[in-house]
């Protein structure tokens, strides 16, 4: 038996994916926006920066119709707003681990 709430290897190589280009394209907005001043964000809004990314993820799923085939495999559907906003965070942190730390 699955475990609903984990989704298989195929869902996350295909939302973590997706959740990285989003990433990649809202720090190109960033950066752009701000004149190419900003390239690390403060951890609050890293946050924000996550749970955008997370709201995105699922408007896309639902726009895509995933919602309704992953519950009907049995994954819950707050399952793909949760991969995204890891997938996120995960590379906001391994930003700041590159470029050095949170700025204050």
């Amino acid at each position: 038996m699955t475990n609903p709430f984990w989704p298989q290897p195929f869902l996350l190589r295909h939302v973590a994916v997706r959740a990285a280009v989003v990433w990649i394209l809202l720090h190109g907005i960033i950066f752009a926006v701000s004149g190419g001043a900003v390239i690390l964000l403060a951890w609050r809004a890293s946050i924000v920066l996550a749970v955008f990314a997370a709201w995105l993820g699922y408007i896309d799923a639902k726009r895509r119709s995933e919602l309704l085939f992953l519950g009907n495999l049995g994954i819950h559907r707050a399952t793909v707003p949760a991969i995204w906003f890891l997938v996120v965070a995960l590379l906001e942190i391994l930003l700041a681990r590159v470029t050095g730390v949170f700025p204050r």
